[in-house]
């Protein structure tokens, strides 16, 4: 049965076979969250290797070039699209003003994202040498090209391919060792090796395939089995020392009221209200989520004397916030820009800021937009309706607390990630940091504290696939993750990715918990992404060995 299906898709033309690789690609899709189907890859990838590799035959090297970039951007633009159409949710909030930006940001991004895939396809046949050589070039080259999306313009690795060998706590634990880009050049070479099972081969060629298919086979089993032997010597019950209690607030506030003018008061009160519940005294740290003020909070005395209020002694606030630094004065006629910054302020007892973080990754088109001068000509705007957008921030996300108050335990340091911020694997930056107190610097991050806004994508998938790469940070750190969302999910996450107590999206509530251990320092966060860039100079040198010692055949 395998084969007649095999010799229909081999046998597919023109748009038919554009339309069948665009398919599988939109099938890859479903690996990610909210649905984790991982399997569906050593059915997607190794499909597009298949209808590539038949597609090529009987053509000059300029048509299989072009051929190779076509397929591998109908491939990718089946994948993006359908991991990625919630995006135009957000468009939708304001739909009177971005309504016209609709098709830009369901289909238009994902196609942009393509093009990665397509000149990494592309780029794969200067090693199309043997059907080992073509499959180790392909995984070469996608892993780059995921790479490079995850810095090109600011980056963008949302959904990057290594999130589908990670669907539970179990398979996370890998990213301690090689972190996310290991993990995806692992992802696409066991996702294409089954190709190998149906593609013709003797001799020389066959030993090598069964050779790659045997590293694979041993690297699923080790995948498996590390993620297995690092669980089993966790403690379930481990906490910090000093324990530190934490209150996580999630308002389930949607978009279009959080925003809606006259609604300040409401959104505010709510705030206060859920905060308020039994057991306040017995907290360290209060969490609101990003943006969680809908009005510049330093510039409102009787709001901050409400907060104050509501603080017993010795419990600070941590609250996303906008907030607005004074113009510098300028010798001219022309009034000083006002620059706007989407952060984190941390409150003491009083409710007097003592530490501020504004978020470094803004969102292109969300938060700022690029090239401004020229796309601005055309009408292109935030989202988000700040005069010019935010400016980025230029201070330590490594964030120590303010020491001063009536708390006998201070907090301890933390890694401070602002929504978009939690997708970007290494995310620490080392700049002074900005603080009443100038002689704290950064020190070592004991926990990370993630808050966002996700209520502008609704409950579709987009929260859930954005708390999926959360956690894998605090696998990636070893140290637990707090993470505050207005409409969710909300949870404590431990230094393994497990999921202590959480917040489903769409609800409102409060958690109380104790901030969870941090772990000993993990290689991936010793060494970053040197164990990546070893397992890609061994691909490298193994494809240009390749291409001197194996002899081309015709391409089929």
């Amino acid at each position: 049965m395998i084969r007649p299906a095999l010799d229909f898709l081999l046998g597919l033309r023109g748009k038919s076979r554009a339309a069948i690789v665009f398919l599988l690609g939109a099938l890859a899709a479903l690996a990610m969250a909210p649905v984790h189907l991982s399997p569906v890859l050593f059915v997607s990838f190794p499909g597009f290797f298949l209808i590539l590799n038949a597609s090529l035959t009987d053509k000059t090297p300029r048509q299989q070039k072009w051929m190779a970039l076509w397929l591998g951007w109908c491939f990718g633009f089946g994948y993006f699209l359908a991991g990625l159409w919630w995006i135009g949710a957000a468009v939708l909030v304001d739909g009177a003003t971005f309504a016209w930006a609709l098709p830009f940001a369901v289909a238009g991004f994902p196609a942009a994202l393509a093009l990665f895939w397509a000149l990494a396809s592309a780029t794969a046949l200067m090693f199309w040498q043997s059907n080992t050589l073509k499959i180790i070039s392909l995984v070469f080259f996608l892993s780059f090209a995921e790479f490079l999306r995850g810095f090109i313009l600011t980056g963008f690795p949302w959904n990057t391919i290594g999130y589908a060998a990670m669907p539970s706590v179990l398979f996370m634990q890998s990213a301690s060792l090689v972190g996310l880009w290991g993990v995806t050049a692992f992802t696409f070479l066991a996702a294409f090796s089954p190709a190998l099972l149906v593609l013709p081969s003797t001799g020389a060629e066959r030993r090598r395939a069964h050779a790659l298919l045997l590293c694979v086979a041993i690297s699923l089993v080790a995948h498996t089995g590390f993620g297995a032997m690092r669980l089993s010597q966790a403690n379930p019950d481990s906490v910090a020392e000093p324990p530190v209690m934490l209150r996580l607030v999630q308002p389930n506030i949607t978009q279009q009221d959080k925003w809606r003018q006259g609604n300040e008061e409401a959104v505010f009160q709510t705030y206060l209200d859920l905060s308020a519940a039994p057991g306040l005294s017995d907290i360290d740290a209060l969490i609101w989520p990003e943006s969680a003020f809908p009005f510049l909070i330093l510039q409102r005395p009787d709001a901050l004397a409400r907060i104050d209020a509501l603080l017993p002694d010795g419990v600070r606030l941590l609250s996303g916030a906008v907030r607005v630094k004074p113009p510098e004065p300028v010798f001219s006629d022309t009034p000083p820009k006002l620059k706007f910054y989407n952060g984190l302020i941390e409150f003491n007892d009083r409710a007097e800021p003592v530490g501020f973080y504004d978020k470094q990754r803004l969102v292109p088109f969300g938060e700022f937009v690029p090239f401004a001068d020229i796309v601005e000509r055309f009408g292109i705007t935030n989202l988000v309706n700040m005069p010019g957008g935010f400016e980025p921030g230029i201070n330590s996300n490594d964030f120590r607390f303010d020491p001063s108050g009536t708390s006998e335990r201070a907090l301890p340091p933390a890694q401070i990630l602002i929504c978009y911020e939690a997708i970007f694997p290494n995310f620490s930056s080392r700049m002074p940091q900005t603080n009443q107190d100038s002689t704290r610097v950064a020190s070592p991050a004991e926990w990370i504290l993630n808050v966002t806004n996700d209520a502008w994508f609704g409950p579709l998938a987009g929260p859930y696939q954005h708390f999926h790469q959360a956690r894998l940070r605090a696998v990636e750190e070893g140290l637990p993750m707090i993470r505050v969302a207005n409409t969710g999910i909300s949870a404590a996450i431990d230094a393994y990715g497990r999921i202590e107590k959480s917040l489903a999206l769409g609800t409102a509530g409060t958690i109380d918990i104790a901030l969870p251990a941090a772990l000993p320092s993990t290689l991936q966060k010793r060494f970053r992404d040197i164990p990546f860039a070893i397992f890609m100079m061994l691909l490298g040198v193994m494809l240009l060995a390749g291409r001197v010692l194996v002899k081309p055949p015709n391409i089929s």
